[in-house]
C-alpha cells in the first residue's frame, strides 16, 4: 500500500469512495451525505486549509482517504480536525486505516500542526493515540449529538491551553446536523 498526501485528487474519486463505504457501513442516506461532505471540503474549502490523505494499492486504486481541514480558536492553536475518514469496504481490516491516520499525523507534525481531533469512534482511534476530550478541554465547533466521539491527541506532546472558546471550523462542516 502507498500512503501519501494528495494535493490533485479528483472530487468524483472522493465521491465514490466515500459515498460507497459508508452506504455499506451504514445506510444510503448517510453515504451520500458524506460523499457530498467530501466534494464540498475539497470544492469550498482553500487549499492551505484542508490537507487529503490517501491509501493507494499497487496499481493506483484508491483503498482509502482522510480529509483533514484546519480548526480555529480565540487563541493561538496549531489544530486540525480528521474528518471524514474512509477504508474501502474490501480493504478493512487489513490496518489500511490505521497505516494511513498514523502517516496523515506524521506529515501534519512536520508541517508544525499541535493538535488533531475527530469526531469518531473512540475504539478505533484510540489505536492510533486519539483520547477522550470534554468540550471544557477543547469546544467543539456545534454541540455535539455523540460527546464521548470527541477525541483528540497532541502532535508535540503540549497540553492544551487554557482559556479556548468555541471552535470555527471550515464552510463545509459548519453544519449542526453533522455535529
Amino acid at each position: 500500500m502507498n500512503y501519501s498526501r494528495s494535493d490533485n485528487i479528483a472530487s468524483q474519486e472522493l465521491l465514490t469512495l466515500f459515498t460507497d463505504t459508508f452506504t455499506a457501513a451504514a445506510n444510503a442516506e448517510e453515504g451520500q451525505i458524506v460523499g457530498q461532505l467530501s466534494v464540498d471540503l475539497l470544492e469550498t474549502t482553500a487549499k492551505d486549509k484542508l490537507a487529503v490523505y490517501v491509501a493507494r494499492d499497487d496499481n493506483g486504486e484508491l483503498a482509502g482517504a482522510i480529509i483533514m481541514s484546519e480548526l480555529e480558536f480565540n487563541l493561538p492553536l496549531q489544530a486540525w480536525l480528521l474528518s471524514p475518514a474512509a477504508v474501502r469496504t474490501e480493504n478493512q481490516k487489513q490496518g489500511i486505516g490505521q497505516s494511513l491516520i498514523r502517516f496523515a499525523l506524521s506529515d501534519l507534525s512536520a508541517r508544525g500542526i499541535e493538535w488533531v481531533v475527530t469526531y469518531g469512534d473512540p475504539a478505533f482511534y484510540g489505536k492510533v493515540g486519539f483520547a477522550p476530550l470534554s468540550t471544557e478541554q477543547l469546544p467543539a465547533p456545534h454541540p455535539l449529538s455523540m460527546p464521548q466521539g470527541w477525541i483528540g491527541q497532541s502532535l508535540n506532546g503540549q497540553p492544551l491551553p487554557t482559556g479556548l472558546t468555541k471552535a470555527s471550523c471550515v464552510s463545509a462542516l459548519d453544519n449542526p446536523a453533522i455535529w
